[in-house]
């Protein structure tokens, strides 16, 4: 099945630097434009400018993928309307007249971290600047962060998708484990303990899992095979002792 590689592709759009120089008025497409949004490129549906104030960045999505406005890149076509197919980028770096235009085509290998940090904005501030970092959502199995220039920017997975932190992109809710897909309310979920204090509390939809809340903050926990979580004593335990009333299909006591 293709994915969507937005984690992926958005590296690119920050990472990947001017190709060749264009013969477009590149300055007045990203006039009026917010910092880091992306305009298509009009003469070739597989490249983009981001823009950032005064600088723009000419990207290029992977071979075989095109411009999209939601994904940055995807393999969908259906918004082309250039005749222009998709070139492959050159290895070896090229230079512009112009002085506002990133000139390079190395791409520095991304970061990212599986732990969700609670504050994303001070772990980008100590993070290389020079290196794309992706950091997950600490509260939403949807979002995530990418570090620009040490600052945290949000970004949100299509519906019905989430982050991946080992692959870099949005993937199937069933491929990425997240603690927050059965919570309705992970904000409130671990409201009755103090900020910094650890604790720990039933999950309710299994037996087998728990969940630790660290500055009220709820990470998904799993017993070892055939034990319940007893929320009596805090540990997990024999299911004929734990008592646990909310069991999956699976979960049957000999």
């Amino acid at each position: 099945m293709v994915h969507q590689l937005i984690g992926i592709t958005i590296l690119l759009a920050i990472s990947i630097a001017a190709a060749r120089s264009q013969q477009i008025e590149t300055s007045s497409m990203c006039e009026g434009k917010e910092i880091n949004s992306f305009v298509p490129d009009p003469d070739n549906c597989s490249k983009f400018f981001q823009c950032n104030g005064d600088t723009f960045i000419h990207g290029s999505c992977p071979t075989g993928m095109f411009y999209h406005p939601q994904d940055v890149c995807s393999f969908d076509d259906t918004n082309c309307s250039s005749s222009t197919e998709q070139t492959t980028t050159s290895s070896s770096s090229s230079t512009t007249e112009e002085s506002n235009v990133t000139s390079s085509t190395v791409i520095p290998e991304p970061s990212s971290t599986t732990a969700a940090p609670t504050d994303p904005e001070q772990w980008c501030a100590d993070v290389d600047p020079n290196r794309p970092h992706f950091i997950k959502s600490p509260t939403q199995c949807s979002e995530y962060y990418i570090c620009v220039n040490g600052k945290a920017i949000l970004q949100k997975c299509q519906e019905g998708k989430y982050w991946s932190a080992k692959h870099f992109y949005c993937d199937d809710p069933k491929n990425v484990p997240c603690a927050f897909d059965r919570i309705p309310n992970p904000e409130q979920f671990c409201n009755t303990s103090a900020e910094d204090e650890i604790s720990f509390t039933a999950s309710p939809t299994d037996c087998g899992e728990y969940y630790i809340c660290v500055k009220r903050l709820p990470f998904l926990m799993r017993c070892a095979p055939g034990s319940h979580w007893n929320d009596d004593i805090k540990q997990c335990d024999d299911p004929r002792i734990a008592g646990c009333k909310v069991r999956r299909k699976s979960d049957k006591i000999s």
